[in-house]
């Protein structure tokens, strides 16, 4: 629906629930996090690209660092490093390892990426999310929250034409499984825009030592993969 045929998907088996762990808990791949979800501290999933891998933050980072250097991405959009679901905010991290890694290696700065940070779990936001049923706010603007920190970054948003908006609202409705627990949180991200948080490369500086610093900040996240298996 979205790319038309044109759209590339590598899907990495990296389990549910484990990235966050990966990130701060098992790094190497001589101690990697065994999944709460399938029992294996690796990859099992058959289709996945890595299959077989070490469930290790190293990897992972590897992994990502590897598609960067074959695609040479000038754009790469991935979730905010604030969002409160710990899957989310931990691969956001995974992304900025990744993205400072392959960078460094440059010989040009001019090849630096746009960086668009995404939110998607937010206390009391997208307006609706929490309802019984889903409330269309189709022909309506979505923006960031104000509580959201703005950390000295830039907020972009992007206008949907009202095609691109019904288009979305098509794609969303794909995901079956989802759509059967969580209707209205979907629904309330059909809007006439999309907004992100644009990052800089100096941004990402220095960014193992961020990583440290979050450590210590995000003690524990209101949704974690884990507290969710009863309505899986």
């Amino acid at each position: 629906l979205l790319g038309k045929g044109a759209l590339h998907l590598d899907l990495l088996g990296f389990s549910d629930g484990s990235v966050y762990d990966m990130l701060v808990s098992h790094w190497r791949r001589n101690h990697p996090d065994k999944s709460g979800f399938t029992g294996f501290d690796h990859v099992f999933y058959s289709e996945a690209e890595d299959k077989g891998q070490a469930q290790d933050g190293e990897d992972l980072r590897n992994r990502l660092f590897e598609i960067l250097k074959a695609a040479r991405p000038t754009l790469i959009v991935f979730p905010d490093v604030m969002e409160d679901d710990s899957d989310h905010a931990g691969l956001g991290m995974f992304t900025l390892l990744a993205v400072d890694e392959w960078l460094a290696q440059q010989k040009s700065p001019h090849a630096a990426p746009r960086l668009f940070a995404y939110l998607i779990h937010w206390p009391h936001w997208p307006a609706g999310s929490d309802l019984a049923l889903p409330m269309d706010a189709s022909q309506e603007p979505l923006f960031l929250p104000k509580d959201l920190p703005l950390r000295g970054l830039t907020r972009v948003c992007v206008d949907l034409s009202r095609q691109e908006t019904l288009t979305k609202h098509a794609a969303l409705a794909e995901y079956k499984s989802q759509q059967r627990i969580m209707a209205p949180f979907l629904e309330a991200f059909v809007h006439t825009n999309e907004c992100f948080t644009e990052l800089q490369y100096a941004d990402i500086k220095g960014i193992e030592n961020v990583v440290k610093q979050w450590q210590h900040a995000r003690k524990s996240f209101s949704l974690h993969p884990l507290t969710r298996r009863g309505i899986l």
